[in-house]
């Protein structure tokens, strides 16, 4: 048995004798504790199909999962493995996205994800909304986005703003260290105490995926694709609210895209050309013309040269966070 108590104590030597005063005279049991039994989960090749249909669904959806060994996390060889496994499934993520905001696109939002199902297996599971009829169109974007992801990998462009955003998100974690909510430390020790998964520390964690994410390298990170494979014990479902897809129809959808895979006829993921620069040429910067201070809410007010007014406020909220909002008449921005 384990005790934890986290959270922001005045006096913690207090909580500590509250706790030896209440669990401190428990006996232990002589017996050594049970063994907690692993049910193993069978596997499959061929995929499997469900459809269903829920009148009051909201809208049509599918869902692809590949059922998979969970492995653990006992080194810095495997939270480097894991973070390519978090930079294929977001480097992907950014690609169905994109599709998604296409004209006359194949689903409303699309998305891929890893999840644990029991303790010896996880699980790759992506899930897209889409249009009432639209589920085999759906099925089949999907289905080749990942064939794609498999056949080609991503750019080392791709690699490089996926490893920036991660980056941006520990640093943002490790400023806002002091605001963790205490649900998540707790969560940690639990996972220490029941898995065994080390607790190493936000500032650890920090420097550790400083220093990994530049030397990931994209053929690390497509490795992760086979797994999403419909031979990897793969279920697909799909939701309407009316009928009208039938498992022929995702079968056929399987078959079709697993033969443009082995012929390799899909081609590559065509990438956007974005500039380096939007703006070509900076504009005249503007002056403060004056300034008004609000001490009953403790802001200042500005009054720029092309008369824009700029309130702002400092606050203790959070450390690292800025919020902006910007209205004009008939406009409003956040």
């Amino acid at each position: 048995m384990a005790v934890f108590a986290v959270g922001d104590f005045p006096d913690t030597q207090a909580v500590v004798e509250l706790i030896k005063e209440h669990f401190g005279q428990k006996a232990s049991i002589s017996c050594p504790p049970p063994v907690i039994p692993e049910f193993p989960v069978p596997s499959h090749i061929e995929p499997r199909f469900s459809c269903f249909v829920e009148s009051e669904a909201a809208g049509s959806a599918v869902v692809i999962s590949c059922k998979m060994p969970a492995g653990e996390i006992k080194t810095v060889k495997d939270y480097r493995d894991s973070l390519a496994e978090s930079i294929f499934h977001c480097a992907l993520n950014q690609r169905l996205f994109k599709l998604s905001r296409r004209r006359d696109p194949p689903y409303f939002s699309c998305s891929s994800a890893a999840d644990a199902l029991v303790r010896p297996v996880k699980a790759y599971i992506m899930t897209s909304s889409c249009r009432e009829k639209g589920t085999v169109e759906a099925l089949e974007s999907m289905l080749v986005e990942v064939a794609r992801a498999r056949l080609y990998g991503f750019s080392e462009r791709e690699i490089s703003i996926v490893s920036a955003l991660m980056m941006s998100e520990i640093e943002s974690a490790y400023l806002e260290r002091d605001q963790m909510q205490s649900t998540s430390l707790r969560d940690e020790y639990l996972q220490h105490f029941l898995c065994e998964e080390p607790v190493v520390g936000i500032e650890y964690e920090a420097r550790l995926q400083k220093t990994l994410l530049p030397y990931i390298s994209s053929a690390e990170v497509v490795k992760f694709a086979e797994n999403f494979s419909t031979t990897s014990s793969c279920v697909i479902k799909i939701v309407e609210p009316r009928a009208h897809a039938s498992l022929e129809d995702l079968k056929a959808v399987v078959l079709k895209v697993n033969t443009l895979e082995e012929k390799r006829s899909i081609p590559p993921w065509e990438e956007e050309q974005i500039p380096e620069e939007i703006v070509s040429r900076s504009p005249v910067p503007g002056i403060i013309v004056d300034k008004v201070e609000h001490p009953g809410i403790g802001a200042t007010e500005m009054i720029l040269s092309n008369g824009m007014r700029v309130c702002y406020k400092c606050t203790d909220f959070l450390d690292d966070q800025i919020t902006l909002w910007f209205c004009s008449i008939g406009v409003e921005a956040a």
